[in-house]
């Protein structure tokens, strides 16, 4: 949010990722054959860097919402606070989810947040080129992948306590992880 106080054209993940997102739940249920291809158009237009990160992004959420279990500044940040990333975190402790989703998300999530971080496929998030400005700008990504994570976690109620206590000791040791100068580097902290 800082650069793109000076930037503006930084902020357009947060409006273009939850945008191709929809598109491919547009997609997926059939739904705007005119209006999608618009959408992903403008969002190309407008920045085609951002669209290129955005649309690996939706892909990753698209994958997700198909695959049936039965067939310093080189620190990654996330962008949301703590309550957001409890609920993401307690998604894989909520017995009532399907185990698609209780355990697909997580896993997905996971997936990216390595994959942003190894060399080859940072040059891939970053279509073979180092960004300009902080390596890390794709983690809005990753942070949106989170916050819907949040939302699936809760879409039938608030974690129970046993599923809380389980957030609170990995949000506990995501923290000690995170302590002192140089182990940022290979892990993120919590946004207290």
């Amino acid at each position: 949010m800082d650069n793109g106080a000076y930037v503006p054209m930084w902020l357009d993940g947060l409006l273009v990722s939850p945008l191709l997102c929809l598109v491919g739940e547009w997609a997926r249920g059939g739904r705007h054959p005119v209006l999608g291809p618009l959408v992903v158009g403008l969002a190309r237009v407008s920045n085609f860097y951002t669209a290129y990160l955005a649309t690996i992004g939706a892909g990753v959420v698209l994958l997700v919402r198909l695959l049936p279990a039965t067939s310093s500044t080189e620190s990654p940040a996330l962008y949301i606070g703590t309550p957001a990333l409890a609920l993401a975190l307690a998604m894989p402790f909520r017995r009532a989810l399907p185990a698609r989703t209780r355990f697909g998300w997580p896993a997905a999530i996971c997936l990216v947040a390595l994959l942003l971080h190894r060399r080859p496929t940072h040059l891939l998030w970053h279509a073979g080129a180092e960004p300009n400005g902080v390596p890390d700008r794709q983690a809005f990504v990753l942070c949106g992948l989170l916050l819907i994570a949040a939302w699936l976690s809760t879409a039938d109620g608030l974690p129970r306590p046993a599923a809380l206590a389980a957030v609170l000791a990995v949000l506990a040791a995501l923290a000690l992880a995170a302590r002192g100068p140089g182990s940022c580097r290979w892990w993120p902290s919590p946004s207290w």
